[in-house]
């Protein structure tokens, strides 16, 4: 017996013995040395160790069919598996699209990986075959370690490296115990203790489920999914029965696709409600699902791996932090972490202080799932996305984290805080999207909400100098507030097409590119400053219909200042100051719907020519313009036409030009000819 052949052991540890398993630490007998540990990892739960504890060495696990236990170590639960610091788990050469180095299956739980190498096949693979005719053939389900339904397990101070797929995976497992269709069901309902009532708004099962399925042996937990052609897909209520036909309890608003409700233990039937009025065709799936639960990833390093570093596709509640996660190529998605399930729930996920670099194409990607934390992150992987949500993912907050050369791509639901990007581009796409501490070097920003006000962003700071930087609105409108931004790039640095209604408080442009100019977007400005840079005369352009409101603003620039040409537009200026430091216009209008100048401060006084500060040209658009130029005060250093408009304009009833003060200006009426 093996007992007999032990050496004394430490109270909790189990030192591997390789011989009395029949375990190669040179990187030989593969078949041997998987069989070898697994068995040993068995046998020291039995006797009660707390650890095993693997030394120095290379060891082989050998290749089996897709799913083969005898093709992995599986782990047991209430263990740690210690590896030495030289200690290197590797996957014999093979074709299988898919093989697992580690695994860590349902039911599993109290488990730790610490120390050592996973190193997978990928440089000597055999890519040219399938699992079966079904099968992808795109051999990228080649894991290090892999989680299915596990629970409270620790993974620390591992490196995996090399795998055709994944360095580690979290997930869970699925059983379809039960598939329906519209002729399963019929109009009706229960009440509250579980008796059929009619009800001409509900449909129901004609015939209760039965749950006497071997895998509810062990995995309770059942969801409702793949629905098809259902009117309501969204919940459902449950009503489950013990064997004799009582009523035990009832499940309301069973979410599909995401709800995991546990079956009562006494349990053996259940009935589905669903909440709509027509009995149309359908159909929906019932599962056992078990997914993984309280996982921790820190101090590791997951690298050269084909698809990613860590997949998250299905837990409740994992942290990943501290890790170094980089140079993943090969096949999409190829990114750092993917939380993806797709077929199970992804929630509570935290994120934090990882190094991301030199991925090819993603950092980290919350692609579905609700409530994640990312934060003090760095996303260094330079050209590729540092972070992307899609839409499946809701409820993140990002927080405190760097990127540096990569981008950001958010959707929706997301709040982000005290964020730094280096050389990059970040895209907001809304709705409930929340940005409040933002600081962005040579890098742009875009917002294009799908809803209005979909975004809120302030406390934003932006300072650039490269080509194509900036900020740039469009989509419907947005609410900004104390945003900065610094620098004369080379081109303008804000622009954008965004539908009318967006809200601007104390936005500040500084320094802006005066060859270029800016291209404001629609919006009401409050507050807000606009001063050019020493190139330029530094325009602002209003060339879009909509409407153009400022109040109380401040807009500096070195010639020319405001620019109107659209027949549509409507430019409202009031209580602000306009402070031309050279030869330009204050205001040119060519074309507008309607203009409002009202109780501001007009200021030329380094004027070296004749110049206009408002002029309004005679064209046939303007000719039905609305105007009001109402208690301005207009300075020049030089005489000089204050306002410049033609007579009929003036004349007509549409104008009303009055109470304004002129210093060193008057109002030039020009004839229609001229």
């Amino acid at each position: 017996m093996k007992e007999e052949t032990l050496e004394e052991q430490h109270e909790d540890v189990y030192v591997l013995e390789l011989d009395v398993w029949n375990i190669y630490d040179d990187g030989s007998n593969p078949e041997e040395t998987t069989s070898g540990i697994n068995e040993a990892l068995k046998w020291a739960q039995e006797q009660g160790y707390s650890t095993v504890k693997v030394p120095n060495g290379v060891y082989t696990i050998q290749a089996k069919e897709p799913y083969d236990p005898a093709g992995r170590i599986n782990m047991v639960s209430h263990m740690t598996l210690l590896l030495e610091d030289e200690v290197i788990i590797q996957k014999e050469e093979n074709g299988y699209e898919r093989y697992e180095l580690l695994y860590i299956g349902p039911l599993v739980e109290n488990v730790t990986i610490q120390g050592g190498t996973f190193v997978g096949d990928r440089n000597n693979h055999d890519y040219s075959n399938k699992d079966h005719e079904h099968s992808p053939g795109t051999h990228e389900s080649g894991y290090g370690i892999l989680m299915e339904g596990a629970k409270n397990v620790t993974v620390a101070n591992v490196k995996a490296e090399q795998f055709t797929g994944d360095g580690l995976a979290v997930g869970g497992k699925a059983t379809i115990i039960g598939q329906f269709q519209e002729s399963d069901f019929e109009f009706g309902a229960f009440n509250e203790q579980g008796e059929k009532v009619e009800d001409e708004t509900q449909i129901r099962t004609k015939n209760w489920l039965n749950l006497d399925h071997e895998v509810l042996d062990t995995e309770r937990t059942i969801q409702l999914a793949r629905p098809k052609g259902l009117l309501n897909d969204k919940f459902a209520h449950l009503y489950f029965y013990d064997h004799e036909g009582v009523f035990l309890h009832r499940e309301r608003n069973h979410e599909l696709n995401w709800s995991l409700t546990e079956v009562p233990e006494e349990a053996n039937y259940v009935h589905i409600v669903f909440e709509q009025e027509e009995l149309t065709t359908f159909s929906v799936e019932l599962y056992v699902k078990t997914i993984s639960e309280n996982i921790r990833i820190y101090d590791s390093e997951f690298a050269y791996n084909r698809r990613q570093g860590i997949t998250v596709g299905g837990v409740d509640g994992i942290e990943i932090y501290q890790n170094i996660l980089h140079n993943m190529n090969g096949i999409a998605p190829q990114s750092g972490i993917d939380v993806e399930a797709g077929f199970f729930p992804n929630h509570d996920v935290v994120i934090r202080e990882n190094d991301f670099h030199s991925n090819a194409a993603y950092d980290l990607i919350l692609f579905d799932g609700r409530n994640a934390v990312v934060e003090q992150n760095y996303f260094g992987s330079i050209g590729a996305v540092g972070l992307a949500i899609s839409p499946p993912f809701s409820e993140a907050v990002i927080q405190r984290n760097v990127f540096d050369g990569s981008s950001i791509h958010a959707s929706h639901y997301a709040d982000f805080y005290q964020n730094r990007m280096y050389n990059s581009m970040a895209l907001f796409t809304g709705p409930e999207i929340l940005i409040d501490g933002f600081e962005l070097e040579n890098s742009q920003l875009v917002f294009n909400s799908y809803t209005p006000y979909g975004i809120t962003g302030k406390n934003i700071k932006m300072t650039h100098e490269q080509e194509g930087q900036g900020l740039v609105i469009n989509g419907e409108p947005i609410l900004l507030q104390d945003v900065t931004i610094i620098g004369e790039g080379e081109l303008r640095n804000v622009s954008g097409n965004v539908r009318d209604g967006s809200i601007f408080e104390r936005l500040s442009v500084l320094g802006y590119n005066g060859y270029y100019g800016i291209d404001l977007p629609r919006g009401k400005y409050v507050d807000c400053q606009f001063e050019a840079g020493t190139s330029g005369d530094g325009e602002i352009y209003f060339n879009l219909d909509g409407r153009y409101q400022f109040e109380h603003c401040s807009i500096t620039t070195n010639g020319r200042a405001i620019v109107i040409d659209h027949p549509q537009s409507e430019l409202m200026i009031r209580n602000s100051d306009l402070v031309i430091k050279g030869d330009g216009e204050a205001i040119k209008v060519h074309s507008a719907n309607k203009i409002a100048v009202e109780s501001n401060r007009i200021e030329a006084k380094a004027l070296t020519r004749e110049v206009s500060l408002i002029e309004i040209l005679p064209t046939s658009e303007v000719s039905e313009t609305d105007v009001f130029l109402l208690g301005n005060h207009l300075i020049s250093n030089m005489k000089t036409p204050g306002i410049d408009i033609s007579r009929e304009a003036f004349e007509s009833q549409s104008v009303d030009i009055s109470n304004n003060q002129y210093t060193n200006t008057y109002i030039y009426m020009r004839e229609s000819d001229e």
